[in-house]
């Protein structure tokens, strides 16, 4: 008999542990090839907002190539619970600033202080985001739903590819 709710015991575990991360995209599914060439300085005028930040996208781009094979994703914090996300190619130089990603929030004090608010790899297209994504022009203070986002960084851009509302985010 012990035997047996052991094994009831360890299914159930099993499931639960395996239903919890079923439902996300996975990394490997989204591989990206890591490019080992020489990296290009920043360019500078590449975006608007690229000289803004110089500072921070220089400290950020010493940690080399960290996503999508060929570039170096950099948060910049712009308040409590508030942050920006620039990408960087290293095979040209050019800076990226996702409007979804501008100004986005981790809901101090609320149900995201449990997570990494930014999951990503170097050989892997795929971005994990968890919070409230910045919607409409950059510098108005307008978000979207709270949960995880998921996205792929593909052409330069990105493509929202799985969203999973978090039942207990509050309205933003």
């Amino acid at each position: 008999m012990k035997k047996i709710l052991l094994s009831v015991f360890l299914s159930l575990f099993a499931v639960g542990a395996l239903g919890q991360s079923s439902d996300e995209p996975s990394f490997k599914d989204y591989t990206a090839p890591v490019y080992a060439g020489k990296i290009r300085t920043i360019n500078f005028k590449s975006h608007p907002k690229a000289r803004t930040f110089r500072t921070k996208l220089k400290d950020g781009a010493k940690d080399g190539i960290n996503f999508a094979g060929r570039y170096n994703l950099s948060t910049i914090g712009c308040g409590a619970g508030c942050f920006i996300v620039a990408i960087i190619d290293a095979v040209n130089g050019s800076v990226y600033f996702p409007n979804e990603l501008y100004g986005w929030s981790v809901g101090i004090g609320d149900w995201t202080n449990n997570e990494e608010p930014v999951t990503y790899r170097t050989d892997s297209h795929l971005l994990r985001m968890v919070g409230y994504p910045h919607k409409g022009k950059p510098g108005k203070e307008n978000y979207g739903e709270g949960g995880i986002y998921f996205y792929e960084w593909k052409n330069n851009h990105l493509k929202l590819v799985k969203f999973i509302k978090k039942a207990d985010a509050p309205d933003k």
